[in-house]
């Protein structure tokens, strides 16, 4: 005797059967962020800072995390076009100049801009006290450009070796860039004696971006962010990547 299905159980069945595929296809979503960061806070390996900050965080929702990096101009072109699905770290309010790409509502880092020295009583709390130095920084950054446009001595280069070489060159009083690059650079090239003077010059609240057609993921991806502040997670990526430079 064969056993006889309804053909309206068949079909809700089926329909069943394809969702939780479908349900189980979502929740391994590949995606890929762009950076136009540097080391320590974004390498190769996707082992810096906000490298790892994201991952865990799309980790949390079943996903994985790919992110290349890309020259400035390149990857907000590449997440505004929907090459790659988003773009991170950057600046609150972007979307006013790139409509596709939408803020997460949770920042994933602060940057802060900081002014190092190899002097041992400089004192530096706001831009106007760099006015009397001779003051480097690397082209392209705009804080640092707006900061210093009117001071009389400003030297720029066109990369952060090159910064700290004129500290090291007594070519500088004073260069300019974000802590943690600063930090690792100076202990790239084996400079001794140089300080990062804090608190730093201002701080930016830095989040991650992502294409419009992923607009669902916005609020998941920022309760990921806002429990692995909660549970530990940040402080534990901190002190395995960041907090060895502090102490320099």
């Amino acid at each position: 005797m064969k056993l006889s299905i309804p053909r309206t159980l068949f079909t809700l069945l089926a329909s069943i059967l394809i969702a939780l595929a479908q349900a189980a296809s979502a929740s391994a979503d590949s995606f890929v962020l762009n950076t136009d960061d540097v080391p320590p806070l974004a390498t190769k390996d996707m082992k810096g800072y906000h490298n790892r900050l994201a991952i865990e965080a799309f980790k949390r929702l079943g996903h994985v995390l790919t992110i290349p990096q890309l020259p400035s101009g390149r990857s907000l072109l590449n997440a505004q076009a929907g090459i790659d699905d988003g773009t991170l770290p950057r600046i609150a309010g972007l979307t006013a100049e790139y409509p596709n790409l939408l803020q997460v509502p949770e920042k994933l880092m602060d940057y802060q801009f900081t002014a190092f020295t190899m002097s041992d009583n400089m004192t530096v709390r706001t831009w106007e006290d760099l006015r009397q130095y001779t003051v480097g920084y690397v082209y392209g950054w705009k804080i640092f450009e707006r900061s210093t446009k009117d001071f009389p001595n400003v030297i720029s280069v066109r990369d952060p070796d090159l910064l700290f070489s004129l500290l090291a060159k007594n070519r500088a009083d004073v260069v300019l860039l974000e802590r943690w690059q600063g930090l690792l650079t100076a202990k790239k090239l084996g400079l001794k004696g140089v300080r990062a003077i804090l608190p730093p010059l201002a701080e930016r609240e830095m989040f991650i971006y992502m294409h419009k057609k992923h607009a669902a993921l916005l609020p998941k991806l920022a309760q990921a962010l806002r429990s692995m502040k909660k549970d530990g997670a940040y402080e534990r990526i901190y002190a395995e990547v960041l907090a060895p430079l502090a102490g320099m």
